[in-house]
């Protein structure tokens, strides 16, 4: 206690301190303010890798149908019965831009070579869904010749796949090639044809014989 009066504030450190104090309370209210942001952008990151992966899951599935289409015709001048007619439709209608088109709100969050295949694929998707008012209602006995369509529909299926390669890798996700499962389609779609042509030409005979007897 002898040294007491020699005592003194050492104002110059308790400067030094209440900078600091200053600075990190600054530090800190930059950081609230900035959590808001950076919590949204992990947001939108988060909720368009998961929109990439519902569409590279939709892209497959509408992949598949085409290939299956596509497929279905065996004769070299790739003309279809009526029946196979009506199998190809129902695939080529199920083509739509609908869940890559909601990666649109998020380009942002997209790669470059992404962001370029989207917007082709998306254009040429609505192409193809508008094209449903040029398919035919088929008649019994009608054949169809699908030599344009199909150059057409290759296109578009190269597309489709380009950017379901390009957010594979986006996301690193393993590619899966489709080529299998649409022969296998091709296959089914083509007995449901005969399946449906066996069944009108049935429901043909059982009239005809039931107008005999009337």
């Amino acid at each position: 206690m002898s040294s007491a009066a020699n005592c003194r504030l050492d104002w110059t450190a308790l400067s030094a301190v209440g900078g600091w104090v200053a600075a990190l309370a600054t530090f800190l209210a930059v950081l609230v303010a900035l959590a808001p942001i950076v919590m949204s952008f992990l947001s939108r990151r988060n909720e368009a890798r998961l929109l990439g992966m519902v569409a590279i899951d939709d892209l497959l599935v509408q992949e598949l149908h085409l290939l299956g289409a596509m497929r279905i015709p065996l004769r070299e001048d790739r003309t279809v019965t009526c029946w196979e007619y009506e199998q190809v439709s129902t695939c080529v209608k199920m083509l739509n831009p609908t869940a890559p088109g909601k990666l649109i709100s998020f380009s942002d969050q997209l790669p470059e070579a992404v962001r370029v295949q989207l917007a082709d694929t998306i254009a040429t998707l609505s192409a193809a869904e508008l094209r449903r008012a040029f398919l035919a209602s088929p008649k019994p006995g009608d054949v169809f010749s699908l030599t344009g369509d199909i150059g057409w529909y290759e296109d578009v299926f190269g597309k489709m796949q380009v950017l379901r390669k390009e957010l594979c890798e986006w996301l690193g996700m393993e590619f899966q090639d489709n080529s299998n499962g649409g022969q296998r389609l091709a296959e089914i779609l083509r007995v449901t044809a005969s399946q449906n042509e066996r069944a009108w030409w049935h429901s043909q005979a059982v009239a005809q014989a039931k107008g005999k007897e009337d």
